[in-house]
């Protein structure tokens, strides 16, 4: 599978790929916003291992993409859509970039693919997405895609040794189609 943005290709994680995502989850500016603990290489090679075996489950429920520059085909990052069973009705949303990359519009650009992809290929009646309260670039991806604060989950996530709120950010169907009739 793969989707196509104005300057992404969104394809399926490759075994090759560990090294570009080792790359920016060594980064420390990423370790900032990130539950988990600096990880060793061979965590990173095991997970994307994983992702890659999402690619082979029948029916599919998850979708684990690498955000890849069309210019010069390097991986930036990845983004997917979780849902909980292949027949859900609801999905999470996710994304991670290199830091290098922050800034840009590229997490934008992706995400916006997912929902489209979430709402019109796996016909979802909602998607939502959790980030931390002080992360202020996620939350300013979240509501340039249009999704709605809808709470804050109080000691919700352990991250390097202790729990911390996150916030849930979410889109209907009934809202992603009028933002689209409206940019379309």
């Amino acid at each position: 599978m793969h989707l196509t943005t104005e300057r992404l290709l969104l394809r399926e994680l490759l075994a090759h790929d560990w090294h570009a995502v080792w790359a920016y989850q060594s980064d420390p500016r990423f370790l900032r916003s990130t539950p988990e603990l600096p990880l060793r290489q061979e965590q990173v090679q095991r997970w994307v291992q994983e992702y890659i075996g999402w690619q082979h489950e029948q029916p599919r429920c998850t979708f684990q993409l690498a955000m890849v520059l069309q210019t010069t085909q390097h991986v930036i990052g990845s983004c997917g859509i979780r849902m909980a069973t292949a027949h859900a009705q609801a999905a999470e949303l996710g994304y991670e970039l290199h830091p290098d990359y922050w800034g840009h519009g590229y997490a934008t650009e992706a995400a916006r693919s997912l929902l489209t992809f979430g709402f019109e290929t796996l016909h979802l009646q909602r998607v939502w997405a959790e980030c931390l309260p002080e992360n202020t670039g996620s939350i300013q991806v979240l509501e340039r895609l249009g999704m709605r604060y809808t709470q804050r989950l109080h000691q919700h996530t352990l991250m390097q040794n202790c729990w911390r709120d996150m916030l849930e950010y979410a889109m209907d169907r009934a809202a992603w189609q009028k933002q689209t009739e409206t940019e379309g």
